[in-house]
């Protein structure tokens, strides 16, 4: 990951109830590597996926009043 990508991501690390599987993560790495040509560690894939899943989560909810 290069540092204008990393500019992007929000410090902290997601919820301590939140965990992505072994499973997952690998998956996500080889997604990333394959999309971007870039290597990146378990930490940061973890976070990323991580924020990810709770963007999509954010997305989506119901909107107020429907």
């Amino acid at each position: 990951m290069t540092d204008s990508q990393r500019k992007y991501i929000p410090t902290g690390m997601p919820p301590a109830y939140y965990r992505i599987s072994d499973k997952d993560l690998d998956e996500f790495i080889a997604i990333y590597k394959e999309e971007y040509g870039e290597d990146v560690s378990r930490s940061e894939a973890s976070e990323m996926a991580s924020r990810l899943v709770m963007l999509y989560q954010l997305l989506a909810k119901k909107l107020p009043g429907k």
